[in-house]
């Protein structure tokens, strides 16, 4: 028995460990750096990320403090292809699926580079902090809009 428990202590971080794939990508707060800024990523609810493979076939991590940076890095880059994108449940700060996310958007919502948004796992979360924020609940991706800083930001 102490054998067996001893096998699966020694298997248990290698099953947990983040397979080279379509996962999330790791930050480290304080210590992370922004793929299209280069600005510290320091909070953790506007962190973005994604999964690029360059034209060798590599699987390449990138990490943005806001998610802005990401749709602006996504529209200017000539990298590879992007596999996969993620973003910040603004209230758990649990990685979603961009594609998957609810967005608000608004001047009340102080980003770390001025773009202003937020993202959600679901669209009442987000229509309450769009309210409370008088901020805009998008229809489309965060992710596909023209990454423009929030008038506040300007």
């Amino acid at each position: 028995m102490k054998r067996t428990l001893l096998l699966f202590a020694a298997a248990l971080p290698l099953a947990c460990s983040r397979p080279q794939g379509l996962g999330p990508p790791e930050i480290v707060l304080g210590q992370t750096d922004c793929a299209q800024c280069g600005m510290t990523v320091g909070e953790e609810r506007y962190a973005a990320g994604l999964v690029l493979e360059t034209p060798a076939g590599e699987r390449v991590d990138k990490v943005f403090d806001d998610i802005g940076c990401m749709s602006a890095f996504v529209q200017s880059q000539h990298e590879g292809k992007v596999l996969a994108r993620y973003v910040k449940d603004f209230n758990t700060r649990q990685w979603l699926a961009a594609d998957g996310a609810c967005y608000v958007r608004g001047d009340g919502i102080r980003s770390p580079m001025g773009y202003g948004f937020a993202a959600f796992r679901n669209k009442a979360d987000a229509q309450s902090f769009g309210a409370a924020k008088s901020a805009t609940v998008l229809s489309t991706p965060a992710t596909d809009a023209r990454p423009e800083p929030s008038a506040s930001a300007r």
